[in-house]
């Protein structure tokens, strides 16, 4: 993982589509928003820690801020994570099977992930629905809750769509 970020090359099954290149494009944009998230949540933490320890008041409700960034965050590295193949992926009992195999189980593998992604979508929707009706807010911000949960969705969703299309280049590979 030493490549900079000017150096990621699109992965070949990705390349060979303008859907590929798209969902590309669009996952390393919300990967560098996550990054640019953590940043700021950093950098808000360290001026939080250095304020209270130099007698000032620090960051009101930084540890809020901060859970509910880095949820929102991370969740934006998933698609860019599902379309590098970087999910961590045990291969080892199927390393000397014919390559068509391989592809056809990374293909159910991928068609699993979508169907997980979907599954987390609904929840997460059905949840930030509860929040905005229930008006459930942090404890010392009073920040709603359902806003941070709606930008999880995002994420989520585009992971979906990046697990769905290599389910359909793993399952017409042809060896």
């Amino acid at each position: 993982m030493s490549e900079s970020l000017h150096t990621i090359a699109i992965p070949p099954k990705v390349s060979r589509s303008t859907i590929g290149i798209g969902l590309f494009h669009l996952s390393k944009l919300m990967a560098i928003i996550g990054g640019v998230m953590f940043l700021l949540l950093i950098a808000m933490s360290c001026y939080s820690l250095v304020g209270r320890k130099l007698g000032g008041t620090g960051v009101i409700g930084d540890i809020e801020i901060m859970q509910m960034g880095c949820a929102v965050a991370s969740s934006l590295f998933l698609p860019f994570c599902t379309l590098m193949a970087e999910h961590l992926k045990v291969d080892f009992f199927t390393l000397k099977l014919p390559v068509h195999w391989r592809n056809k189980l990374d293909a159910l593998a991928d068609l699993l992930l979508f169907f997980v992604a979907l599954l987390l979508v609904w929840r997460i929707g059905l949840q930030t629905a509860d929040l905005k009706e229930y008006g459930e807010v942090s404890t010392l911000l009073s920040f709603p809750m359902w806003v941070p949960n709606l930008l999880i969705l995002p994420g989520f969703l585009v992971m979906g769509c990046c697990s769905l299309y290599y389910f359909m280049i793993n399952l017409t590979a042809r060896d």
